[in-house]
């Protein structure tokens, strides 16, 4: 008889980690755990949710987490501008390698959505519109929406080209199987004394698309396809909710509010890869999510951890 060959694959590992879940009294806590046992990492929650910080290259750590292990992943990975990071991360690489290094974090991401998991990918739309052949042909994530982040914005003017006004998100899933909450972003009618709108809501409707754009909602249309584009100002070093001044790119809270209402459920387990400001995490905790943020700049996981730790959410 030959020897038994067993696979100690980081793939099949995690995968068995992931099939533990639920049995004997074991938690995704636990195998998420165990999978970044060796990482430097803090770890705060309670009986309502538990949140990893955790410091470190991107795709590394991504490398150690469970195959199937996360519901919802919504990052905005620096844009290669240029931008100061801090002495953690150059961000002003040849463009070949950053789309290599962007890949390669891509597919690590792609291993650990579960498949009812949702991917929402912030960047400015020439780095989306490259990506998106591949996370569509390569990954076979399914694609859903093209969403353009717009905000008012009086920074970044040119002589000699149009003001930058805009961001666009990639909204992509794992399967037609995928969390969609559609109540969280239907506005309730602006004319409900009017007999046709009255009748819709003595049916059930609780609301309809917007005519207009709105601040800090995304919108249902009648065939319950989202209205394409959010109008949520950017956060300047002057805003109430901007936590950390260090960090170039910090995220509203009301754009991700959006998100994760819309495309998870309670006691999750959400991730961001590039956790900056650790906003994700924020929203996740008061939102009663888990999560987990990564970072390669330990002061940044240091003040997200203030931060959480502090409740600050809302400033």
């Amino acid at each position: 008889m030959g020897k038994q060959v067993v696979d100690t694959s980081m793939s099949n590992l995690t995968h068995q980690f992931t099939n533990l879940a639920g049995k004997d009294g074991v938690t995704m806590k636990d195998i998420l755990l165990q999978s970044i046992k060796n990482t430097k990492k803090e770890l705060i929650g309670n009986n309502n949710g538990y949140h990893f910080l955790i410091t470190g290259n991107s795709t590394d750590i991504l490398k150690k987490l469970p195959d199937d292990s996360i519901d919802l992943i919504v990052t905005d990975p620096p844009y290669n501008k240029g931008l100061d990071y801090g002495s953690y991360y150059n961000d002003n690489k040849a463009w070949k390698d950053y789309f290599v290094e962007m890949k390669m974090w891509l597919i690590e991401a792609n291993r650990v959505l579960r498949k009812t998991g949702t991917l929402y990918l912030i960047s400015y739309p020439e780095i989306n519109a490259r990506l998106l052949p591949f996370i569509e042909d390569e990954l076979a994530l399914k694609f859903r929406r093209w969403i353009t982040w717009h905000y008012p914005t009086n920074i970044g003017h040119s002589k000699k080209n149009f003001t930058r006004s805009q961001r666009s998100i990639l909204f992509f899933t794992k399967s037609n199987n995928y969390v969609f909450n559609e109540e969280n972003i239907i506005q309730p009618y602006k004319n409900p004394t009017v007999a046709k709108i009255k009748e819709r809501i003595r049916l059930g409707s609780k609301g309809r698309h917007s005519y207009d754009l709105l601040n800090l909602l995304d919108m249902i249309e009648l065939n319950k396809d989202m209205i394409d584009v959010i109008d949520i100002n950017l956060l300047k070093n002057v805003s109430k909710d901007r936590f950390n001044k260090k960090h170039p790119c910090q995220l509203p809270l009301s754009l991700l509010r959006i998100l994760v209402k819309v495309s998870s459920n309670k006691n999750d387990v959400l991730l961001d890869p590039f956790a900056g400001t650790f906003t994700l995490s924020a929203v996740a905790k008061e939102l009663g999510r888990n999560s987990i943020g990564i970072d390669l700049n330990p002061q940044y996981v240091k003040l997200g951890l203030k931060r959480l730790k502090t409740n600050q959410v809302l400033l």
